[in-house]
């Protein structure tokens, strides 16, 4: 009896850590179903983003299709009833707000303006200007070559022609022979006698 006691306890012991280590193996799986399960609640928001922006891009499309089949294919006179129910503001959305015709009014034709005034100061401003510094040098240039020519040119040349002259008349007189050179004393001579004689 006292060995099946024993026998009895034995058993009970180590029935203790089995039921323990089951205890603790089913803390464990609750804790990672807790843990999976807060995991699956979090959400990224891009991955968030990106799915409200596909269901808003299909919402549209559909829209645009069921309105377009609602407009051109089943009732077809709607848009004539539609444009005469918006009037002005039809017209309004239709010439775009009417941004190309300001545009047109202010920035286009302002820049078309102002070129136009840019043309003719740079036709009749400097080009003017740089035609008459271009016609003043020119006509500086010719008066300038005619005063080169006429006086500067001529005085040389003058200058030239006299010297040649005189060359000319002198040479006629230095023959290198002592006999002319005392024909000419002694003509020379009586020529001053004669004039001094005369009167």
């Amino acid at each position: 009896h006292g060995a099946a006691s024993e026998h009895g306890e034995t058993e009970h012991a180590a029935g203790e850590p089995a039921e323990a280590g089951g205890h603790a193996a089913e803390e464990q799986g609750h804790a990672a179903a807790a843990t999976h399960g807060a995991a699956g609640e979090h959400h990224d928001p891009e991955h968030e983003a990106h799915g409200l922006a596909v269901k808003a891009s299909l919402t549209v499309v559909l829209i645009g299709i069921l309105s377009a089949l609602l407009l051109y294919v089943f009732k077809r006179n709607l848009p004539a009833a539609i444009v005469r129910a918006l009037g002005p503001l039809y017209r309004l959305v239709v010439n775009k707000y009417y941004v190309d015709e300001f545009v047109n009014a202010t920035v286009v034709a302002g820049s078309l303006l102002i070129a136009k005034v840019l043309r003719l100061i740079d036709e009749y401003v400097v080009d003017g200007f740089v035609l008459l510094v271009g016609r003043t040098g020119r006509t500086l240039g010719v008066f300038s070559a005619w005063i080169d020519k006429t006086f500067v040119d001529g005085a040389v040349n003058a200058c030239a022609l006299i010297a040649q002259t005189f060359g000319s008349v002198v040479r006629l007189f230095q023959s290198g022979r002592i006999q002319q050179y005392a024909t000419f004393a002694v003509a020379g001579g009586l020529a001053a006698a004669a004039w001094l004689i005369l009167l």
